[in-house]
């Protein structure tokens, strides 16, 4: 079943702190403390996303009492909530997010600590379904691959970029099928061998899911650095 990648308008700030260092001493985690968090815009999600915490609301209380990963997956929540009923939720809506955490939990063991990209992966793709079947309710899209997982336990190193890595080869299955881009794989084939083959079509379609995903999540260096 086709992923089928488009255009997906999410919350830039969310996301950028979702391809940055968040441990304590990360850019990421400072940038949330002295910019995005005093916004009026940022206060005005957050007076609902931590509505079950007591007292002032400082940045050091919610950090103190969810940490990073309680305090993002709240606002994931809160995002998906809003794509799929078009409001933000009155309260905390962790519900939504148990299938996002299930997958980044089953990538944890390709991906560098510190990092949150395979959650902004999977945050991507429930935004990009739940927009899809707010248009049309019968449609069939896959959230994950799961020919992706099995060719991901060929990989033994880590990597900050898994979330490229992951479209690459979800992309690369649905042309060549899984046992052709597992030799590829166990061949130490890189990007070059998975397009190798491809039609014109095919090719175009490989490109444009990567910059619909790219477009959405606001990261266009993965255009011009060969080194992603």
């Amino acid at each position: 079943m086709r992923m089928n990648l488009q255009y997906v308008h999410l919350p830039q700030e969310f996301t950028w702190l979702l391809q940055s260092n968040m441990q304590s001493t990360g850019n990421g985690f400072s940038h949330l403390k002295k910019t995005i968090w005093s916004t009026s815009n940022f206060q005005s999600l957050a007076s609902r996303t931590f509505s079950d915490l007591e007292g002032h609301l400082s940045f050091e209380k919610v950090i103190t009492s969810l940490g990073w990963l309680g305090f993002r997956d709240r606002l994931a929540g809160a995002y998906l909530y809003h794509q799929k009923y078009g409001v933000f939720p009155e309260e905390p809506c962790l519900n939504l997010v148990s299938d996002i955490l299930d997958f980044e939990d089953s990538l944890k063991g390709q991906t560098i600590d510190g990092y949150n990209r395979a959650f902004l992966l999977g945050f991507y793709l429930k935004m990009n379904l739940l927009g899809q079947k707010r248009n049309n309710h019968s449609l069939k899209v896959s959230m994950i691959s799961s020919d992706v997982s099995k060719l991901l336990e060929l990989v033994s190193t880590k990597t900050t970029y898994i979330d490229w890595l992951y479209i690459s080869l979800a992309n690369a299955c649905e042309v060549h099928g899984l046992e052709r881009v597992r030799k590829l794989l166990e061949a130490g084939g890189g990007f070059a061998s998975l397009r190798r083959g491809m039609t014109n079509d095919q090719d175009y379609q490989f490109i444009r899911s990567f910059l619909a995903y790219g477009a959405s999540i606001g990261h266009l260096e993965v255009f011009y650095n060969p080194t992603i």
